[in-house]
């Protein structure tokens, strides 16, 4: 499939070998791999062709787009392609710090990245939100997804000792940093723990 709004394409090669690929709001993407396992599983105990069987003719299907919905997919693509040019993406990457340093101070990285996002938007907007971290329940039968919400008191608290008009000590500011690292440990425990 070529289309950019299927909730999920399966793509299968000329040597019969297939992929999946889907787009993740509508649902988690533990749900379509436990479905295409249950095919898969019933395609293998119940064949539906077996070798030395009839020839089956295969006709080509090409579908073709036109009219209202053609117009609507070239003006949803233009609208997409308009607001990706406004975007300005200009990556850094630092080597001199990374997660084993930051485990070396008994915090976890995880932690750290989150608490990044929300200082990030505290300096930028004056105010936190709520992020989308996803956490695997594989640990229960077809298990999904949960949520870790990681914006917590102690990561605004944290965030707020970073501001330039209410500075805190280094002691202050590692202890916050600790404090954020256990809750974000223990939230993402509770969201693995279907809690």
């Amino acid at each position: 499939s070529s289309g950019i709004n299927e909730s999920f394409s399966l793509i299968v090669s000329e040597n019969g070998r297939a992929a999946v690929n889907w787009e993740h709001s509508w649902g988690d993407g533990a749900t379509i791999m436990e479905m295409l396992q249950n095919v898969h599983r019933d395609y293998c105990e119940h064949r539906p062709v077996i070798g030395g069987g009839e020839k089956c003719d295969v006709e080509r299907v090409d579908v073709r787009v036109e009219g209202e919905v053609r117009n609507d997919l070239d003006a949803a693509k233009k609208s997409f392609e308009h607001a990706a040019a406004t975007y300005d993406l200009k990556p850094f990457v630092y080597e001199g710090f990374g997660k084993e340093d930051i485990k070396k101070f008994g915090m976890s990285p995880d932690s750290v990245s989150q608490f990044i996002f929300q200082l990030a938007q505290w300096r930028t907007f004056g105010y936190f939100v709520g992020t989308y971290e996803s956490c695997s329940t594989a640990a229960f039968r077809s298990g999904r997804t949960e949520t870790i919400r990681s914006c917590s008191s102690e990561m605004a608290a944290a965030a707020q000792a970073f501001d330039a008009t209410n500075p805190a000590t280094l002691e202050d500011i590692t202890s916050l940093l600790k404090g954020v690292s256990q809750k974000h440990v223990n939230l993402c425990r509770e969201a693995a723990g279907g809690m």
